[in-house]
């Protein structure tokens, strides 16, 4: 795994090679005949615009590097601690027959496996329209026509568009509705302070990694990305694609705007999948080869506790459950009785 991050890490900083050239606005490469494409060419060596992608490409590689370096630090770790004492790299406890705890319900699983296609698919062929010197792209163009692949594109990010709603509706509904407690993901001070104590832990300072609630501080900064990031393509795509309605709004400036940031969201967006939600969610020591919890929705009690040690709640309420059914079954007699 050590070996898989490194390829990575080795990938994004070529990519950050191949990318500078671009910055400069006469090698910024890009399809033409789409409906932004006026406003872009006339554009491109705004200052404006200029700021916005050294932005960009400055965050995006202080971001990933961090992230990357923090995952190569905890695998690095993790065989200091276990790995050289022959310790099995998914040593967590757990199996499917034992007890479950629900961690995700069927309307948040569906949420994520729509988001994952929308995005996945509309990224894929978004992306390799945003570099048209790339032989995979042209070959998949010439082989359906980049007519096809923009319209299914399209399609694949109205998905995305569906999901922005869909989790809005969903959330003021379990709020409203259902009165349930929908803040276990927003961030703390205790984040902060996880944050610090993982990286001193990673430098070998602190003995043990930090204990977490229901999310980690790590899960929620994937997550917050990603909340903030597909509403970005959305409202920029639209942008993009339906200038009839933009252009008085934000004129043409705004469009070439909205251009640069759709295209660097999705990059950024793209990194964030493939080298850190991917590690967290299936790779990182534990779960590998993958976590079926996005799947089932549901964790053995045992990892649980190992995993989210200061969340009782889930493992209470499964222990009330079983309780509730002892006693309709007659196997628990109450006092009263």
């Amino acid at each position: 795994m050590l070996l898989i991050e490194i390829v990575i890490l080795g990938a994004f900083i070529a990519w950050l090679v191949y990318m500078f050239p671009t910055l400069d606005p006469d090698n910024y490469l890009f399809y033409g005949d789409a409906p932004h494409e006026p406003y872009l060419e006339q554009y491109i060596d705004h200052t404006a615009v200029t700021v916005i992608r050294w932005f960009f490409y400055v965050f995006t590689a202080v971001m990933m590097l961090s992230m990357m370096f923090t995952i190569l630090g905890e695998l690095i770790r993790w065989w200091l601690n276990h790995g050289r004492k022959g310790e099995p790299y998914n040593a967590l406890p757990g199996s499917p027959k034992e007890e479950q705890v629900e961690r995700f319900r069927n309307p948040f699983k569906l949420w994520h496996y729509l988001v994952m296609i929308g995005m996945t698919l509309a990224g894929i062929i978004g992306l390799l329209q945003a570099f048209p010197d790339w032989g995979p792209g042209q070959s998949f163009f010439n082989a359906i026509g980049l007519d096809t692949a923009r319209n299914f594109h399209h399609y694949f990010a109205y998905l995305v568009d569906f999901t922005i709603v869909y989790f809005i509706i969903y959330f003021f509904y379990q709020i409203i509705i259902k009165k349930r407690r929908m803040f276990s993901m927003l961030p703390t001070l205790k984040d902060i302070r996880d944050a610090i104590d993982m990286n001193l832990y990673i430098l070998g300072l602190k003995e043990n990694e930090p204990q977490y609630s229901r999310f980690t501080f790590g899960q929620k900064i994937d997550f917050f990305l990603v909340l903030i990031g597909a509403p970005t393509l959305t409202v920029t795509g639209l942008a993009m694609h339906y200038t009839q309605f933009s252009e008085p709004v934000i004129g043409g400036l705004g469009i070439a705007i909205c251009v640069v940031i759709h295209r660097n969201v999705a990059l950024f967006l793209a990194w964030l999948i493939i080298s850190v939600h991917i590690y967290y969610a299936h790779l990182a020591p534990g779960f590998f080869p993958m976590n079926p919890v996005i799947l089932t929705g549901k964790m053995p009690v045992s990892r649980y506790r190992v995993l989210y040690p200061l969340d009782s709640e889930p493992v209470i309420m499964k222990q009330l459950e079983k309780t509730v059914e002892k006693i309709k079954s007659g196997e628990v007699v109450t006092g009263n009785e």
